[in-house]
């Protein structure tokens, strides 16, 4: 009967002990935990599900729920193996007090108990309290109206408790494996064996350096968007093991340099700082690196999502540069079929007390091409060379901009996006001169993506179209190739009103007429549900990836400032004064922590065109927006970067300074 309570109690006492140890582990958990809740309960609220665009929304906040579970996951295994190394000397004396390994095994078990009870609860507590301000928050970066009401979700409560239990049930094990392959000699002087001089690894240097180089070339080579992203994680692979290995082997060597400057290291603060680095360098590096690459996934995460969501309204005028565009497929009626679309939109327009305005409707060829050299052809669009064209008349663009073109019939007026045309080509059987050139795509933007290669043609007339139209549907029979009419104007009313109108053309039951339409208020609305839940979502995995950086770095600064107060006994015992303590102290963090926030840094600015290339498939293509939101984030970030530093120092100071 004393056995069974002496372990539970042990467990409790030994954690109530070792708070600085176990509460900012216990902290973390809780704050994972009421994350994925939170996440849990909003995609699963029936509230939100009733709402327009809740499908899109929901689906966006379901794969939230699996990045945020992976990755609590991932942080907690990580995170533990920082709690047991700063545990082992503790479980060593319990050896040499006369524990067997199954008493160690109870002393875990019961220890796992509290904190996955005290976790798990506490989080889906801190879930439900914060549930409703979050939700708020989305609601209000997605421009849905606001939903009253408050509810908690079961399914949310069951996955978090289900998952987390799981991942303390997988710690557990591990831990109890790490115990039992562990002598209680090795228990005792936990970090403190193997502590050699790290030899500086050339080869290791050299492959690290390539690794990154190559990662940065591909970063800043690529210019298609859709290869940016394919190559993004292979990108993303070669960046974190340079990082890995230049921290490892590289700052070896820097330690080394610095020692060998004997004005530089012969000086207290830097030969306490520089010897005491270099004979733990290996496990140093290791943190070192995986802090640098926790903040390189932060600034990244936020700063792109932040740059979508600030470029949503630049990206919707651009792309939408009408409120309404209406297309009529080749083959589909032409003018006649366009005037009964015109006279159709006028009376519903009517109906709703709304007024067409800028109407205009003009023909146009729409046709796949691929640029080879100086050359067009319609007959093959598979290449990496394929761009999706428009060609229209010089009386349709003066139409449409009241701007003259005046051409001969082989000049034309051209506009190329992501992709440059020779100043003369071939295509169509003639040859052609690109007499002038125009900026924005004024005519199919609506159908049209920033990420494609776009080439837009103004020919001298209809004859020339024609011609052109021969060619391409030649050899291309689909509905989307050939010769269109489009039809574009903008209403008086408001969204609410366009959304409407937008529906009655949806709800037209005509069977001679047929044709494809686009409201930019239905658009505007999908924008913002997606770009506001991909920020909703890149600040949460932000919030995520911060706790671990700053996890990691607090146990870091804990588990060696044990390992460096007795150095410090000594070096106090034989004349170094309290306050050139403070001043090795600060030099030797200064030195390990915020070297990790420069190369992220660096390695977001080597990113960046890369990650711009990548934006323009979200209609993201001006780059000072995106420089600008990267660069509040970096600041924004270095501030809280900066409080850690100051309460890591702090906590750091307590341990070392001599009593």
């Amino acid at each position: 009967m004393h056995e069974r309570f002496f372990y539970p109690k042990l467990a409790f006492t030994g954690m109530l002990r070792n708070k600085r140890i176990f509460l900012p582990y216990l902290l973390s958990v809780i704050v994972m935990a009421g994350m994925f809740y939170v996440l849990m309960f909003i995609s699963t609220d029936k509230m939100i599900g009733q709402m327009p665009g809740s499908s899109q929304l929901t689906m966006l906040l379901s794969f939230g729920c699996l990045l945020v579970g992976f990755f609590s996951f991932i942080i907690m295994l990580y995170t533990n193996s920082f709690v047991m190394k700063n545990r082992q000397k503790e479980l060593g004396v319990y050896y040499i007090l006369g524990m067997e390994k199954r008493h160690i095994a109870y002393l875990l078990f019961f220890e796992g108990i509290y904190m996955a009870i005290a976790g798990i609860a506490g989080g889906i507590l801190a879930g439900i309290l914060f549930s409703k301000l979050v939700l708020l928050f989305l609601l209000k970066l997605i421009k849905l109206p606001v939903v009253m009401g408050f509810s908690v979700s079961g399914a949310g409560i069951a996955a978090t408790a289900f998952l987390f239990a799981v991942i303390f049930i997988f710690t557990l094990i591990l831990n109890l494996a790490r115990i039992g392959r562990m002598k209680p000699v090795e228990l005792l002087h936990g970090g403190e064996s193997g502590e050699r001089e790290p030899k500086s690894k050339i080869f290791l240097a050299v492959v690290g350096t390539a690794a990154l180089v190559s990662g940065y070339l591909i970063a800043n080579l690529i210019e298609d968007p859709v290869a940016a992203l394919v190559y993004f994680l292979l990108a993303v692979f070669l960046v974190i093991i340079g990082t890995e290995l230049l921290f490892t082997s590289g700052s070896v060597s820097v330690l080394k340099m610095l020692r060998a400057n004997k004005k530089y290291f012969y000086k207290p603060q830097h030969f306490t700082t520089v010897s005491g680095m270099l004979y733990r360098m290996k496990q140093n590096a290791v943190g070192l690196a995986n802090i640098c690459i926790l903040c390189t996934m932060v600034l990244v995460a936020v700063s792109t999502t932040l740059s979508m969501y600030a470029g949503a309204e630049d990206s919707i005028r651009e792309m939408f540069p009408h409120d309404v565009s209406i297309r009529i497929l080749s083959g589909e009626g032409g003018e006649d079929t366009a005037k009964k679309i015109i006279s159709m939109a006028q009376s519903d327009a009517a109906a709703e007390g709304q007024e067409i305005l800028d109407l205009q409707s003009y023909d146009m060829l729409s046709f796949y091409g691929t640029l080879n050299g100086d050359s067009i052809s319609a007959e093959n669009y598979s290449g990496t060379e394929t761009f999706t064209g428009r060609a229209v008349t010089a009386a349709a663009y003066e139409q449409m901009t009241g701007k003259k073109a005046d051409l001969a019939e082989n000049e034309v007026l051209n506009m190329g996006m992501n992709q440059k045309l020779p100043a003369d080509f071939s295509f169509a059987g003639g040859q052609y001169k690109v007499k002038d050139r125009f900026d924005g795509m004024l005519f199919g933007g609506e159908w049209l993506s920033a990420a494609e290669k776009i080439q837009l043609f103004v020919v001298k007339d209809e004859s020339v179209l024609s011609k052109w139209a021969e060619e391409v549907t030649k050899s291309d029979k689909s509905e989307m190739v050939g010769q269109e009419t489009d039809i574009t104007f903008n209403l008086s009313g408001d969204d609410k009103q366009q959304l409407a109108f937008g529906d009655s053309l949806e709800n037209k039951t005509d069977d001679s007429l047929h044709y494809i339409y686009r409201t930019k208020a239905a658009n505007k609305q999908d924008f913002y549900i997606t770009y506001g839940g991909f920020l909703f979502l890149g600040i949460f995995l932000g919030i995520l990836f911060l706790v671990v950086t700053a996890m990691i770095i607090y146990y870091k600064q804990v588990s060696e400032g044990y390992d460096d107060r007795k150095r410090f006994e000594i070096m106090q015992k034989v004349g170094m004064s309290m306050e050139e303590v403070k001043s090795t102290v600060k030099a030797q963090i200064l030195t390990v922590f915020f070297l990790p926030l420069i190369v992220a840094g660096i390695h977001v600015f080597g990113a960046f065109h890369m990650i711009s290339r990548m934006l323009l498939l979200f209609g993201i293509s001006n780059l000072l927006l995106f420089a600008v939101c990267t660069l509040v984030t970096l600041g924004v970030f270095s501030l809280i970067y900066a409080l850690v530093y100051w309460s890591t120092a702090k906590t750091y100071y307590n341990i070392v300074r001599r009593n």
